[in-house]
């Protein structure tokens, strides 16, 4: 699909929401949607996994109910990959006050899903952090501070 078949699909969706009734809520914006298989203590069953810019989602395949929703900013914490092959958890909290628990998800396409939930939370990482340096002819150890490449 080129270019100007996009922007011509684009436009068409763009009008035909707006003549959509004021009553029927849209559906977000999803960055990404994959099929998963969900772990937990009753068993393995399928989830669609949603990827949005304001958290993740996971709805029921058969229904597309909403199951659950992890706002980014404060239920999300982070996805990490298992050792077995196609596992991965996404660090989650239920509610304000809990502490962050796995949720533990499997799916072929886990690379994938796990760039697009690392993108959710971007890294803030400080360049500047004191490392002691040996100094070769005096043997000395001295502080030296690293800058972030330019």
């Amino acid at each position: 699909m080129d270019f100007a078949s996009r922007h011509a699909a684009a436009e068409a969706a763009t009008s035909a929401s707006a003549a959509a009734p004021a009553g029927v809520a849209e559906e977000p914006e999803y960055l990404a949607r994959y099929l998963v298989v969900k772990h937990s203590w009753r068993g393995r069953y399928r989830r669609v996994l949603c990827i949005a810019s304001s958290g993740v989602v996971t709805l029921d395949p058969t229904t597309l109910n909403l199951t659950n929703s992890y706002d980014a900013r404060s239920e999300f914490d982070h996805a990490e990959a298992l050792t077995a092959t196609d596992e991965f958890t996404l660090a989650v909290r239920t509610d304000a006050r809990s502490k962050f628990k796995p949720m533990r998800f499997s799916s072929p396409l886990r690379p994938g899903i796990l760039t697009e939930l690392h993108r959710l939370r971007p890294v803030q990482a400080s360049f500047d952090f004191p490392v002691l340096h040996l100094r070769r002819r005096t043997h000395e150890w001295s502080s030296f501070v690293s800058t972030p490449p330019s």
